[in-house]
């Protein structure tokens, strides 16, 4: 990733979060080895990602306390830890 990603939220309403130039954590990707996570990150630090998915794609979490240090966003879901029922990309 490079400093043109984002993320963002729909609900409760629409918020998009840029890069914030404190770190250039912007993305993170691991399969198949069992000495680091294994999914996919964005923002923040390893087991504090601003939103992380599992390499199942079953599930996930968004800690940003208070906020994510990449992005400046606030947590994305309503719960730190949640499950994936959908995905689209």
């Amino acid at each position: 990733g490079d400093s043109s990603n984002f993320l963002f939220t729909l609900l409760p309403t629409l918020a998009l979060y840029r890069p914030t130039s404190y770190n250039t954590n912007y993305q993170y990707f691991n399969y198949a080895m069992a000495t680091l996570p294994n999914g996919l990150g964005f923002g923040g630090q390893m087991e504090y990602f601003g939103l992380w998915i599992d390499a199942s794609f079953e599930s996930g979490h968004s800690k940003a306390h208070p906020r994510s240090s990449t992005y400046g966003n606030l947590r994305l879901s309503g719960r730190e830890e949640f499950s994936i029922d959908y995905g689209e990309l």
